[in-house]
């Protein structure tokens, strides 16, 4: 009942003459509302937490604007010690939406991000959660609902070649949306154009990525480069000795298991076919003006 009625509290102004400052309105309310919200969550008995309907006494439709208010008062009206206490206590997830404690780690989140995740504004909460990657090099990892966009907050610093490739990258869900695991995947295959090698790198980003349910795009030219670059990894992830994966640069990959790499017949007279295979690798894997015979 408090909790619904707290920006309507009575004045608590009695004594305030004796004060040596003037009263800070918003400080109060905001210490005033933290209070009872985590005393309400932390007297919850059900680990799944308090529906936020629940709470303030709305319909389930109009929760998650009422809630909103709150934390965002907390951001105005608490220092940065006590809003860092209620971003670190309270997590909110779920439809409908749930308030319930948390038990993790959450010191190397930035505060505006944290913010964003508890008042559930998932577009903010991305495009925050990249820019932490990329700027203070830091990616956060909770639960499967979650994995895309940390594989995404990862791989585009790394692709960027400011980031590094984690020792244990985190496995899919056992059900991911299709839409993710596009992603993902043209995300990798990015990584695999333009990044330098590594062979522990590329050997654990190329298993992550046979992980993967097949629903994605294959790049067949990322894969012909790794394969006639770097033979060895044809051994160390099984999956490239699979000639399908190559499409039309299939050809290449079988005359390059005839040595330790591809290699090209001299240039003062190559066969025609070595040509119209270079044409069309360079065709699609180097953006020029003009045609791939300049190169030639």
């Amino acid at each position: 009942m408090l909790v619904r009625k707290y920006r309507n509290r009575h004045g608590s102004d009695r004594y305030v003459a004796y004060r040596p400052v003037l009263p800070d309105q918003v400080r109060q309310l905001a210490c005033y509302s933290a209070n009872l919200v985590a005393l309400r969550v932390l007297l919850e008995p059900y680990p799944s937490g308090i529906l936020l309907a629940e709470l303030f006494g709305v319909p389930i439709h109009a929760a998650l604007g009422e809630w909103r208010i709150t934390p965002l008062l907390w951001r105005s009206g608490l220092d940065a010690d006590g809003l860092r206490a209620m971003l670190t206590l309270l997590e909110m997830t779920g439809s409908p939406p749930r308030l319930y404690t948390n038990e993790r780690d959450l010191s190397l989140i930035p505060l505006e991000l944290s913010l964003a995740r508890l008042i559930g504004d998932e577009a903010t909460e991305k495009r925050l959660r990249y820019g932490t990657a990329i700027y203070d090099e830091v990616t956060y990892f909770f639960d499967a609902a979650y994995w895309a966009d940390m594989m995404k907050s990862w791989l585009i610093p790394a692709i960027a070649g400011i980031g590094s490739v984690p020792e244990q990258l985190p496995a899919p869900p056992e059900e991911p949306a299709k839409k993710d695991i596009v992603e993902v995947a043209k995300l990798i295959f990015d990584y695999l154009r333009t990044s330098p090698y590594d062979e522990r790198n590329y050997e654990r980003i190329l298993r992550l990525l046979f992980l993967l349910p097949p629903v994605y795009p294959i790049d067949s030219l990322a894969l012909t480069s790794v394969a006639l670059g770097r033979p060895q990894l044809r051994v160390a992830v099984p999956e490239l000795q699979d000639f399908e994966l190559y499409g039309e640069y299939a050809e290449m990959v079988r005359r390059g298991d005839n040595g330790p790499a591809f290699r090209l017949p001299p240039l003062d007279d190559p066969p025609n076919e070595i040509i119209a295979m270079i044409k069309v690798a360079l065709a699609k894997y180097v953006t020029i003006r003009g045609d791939a015979n300049d190169f030639i």
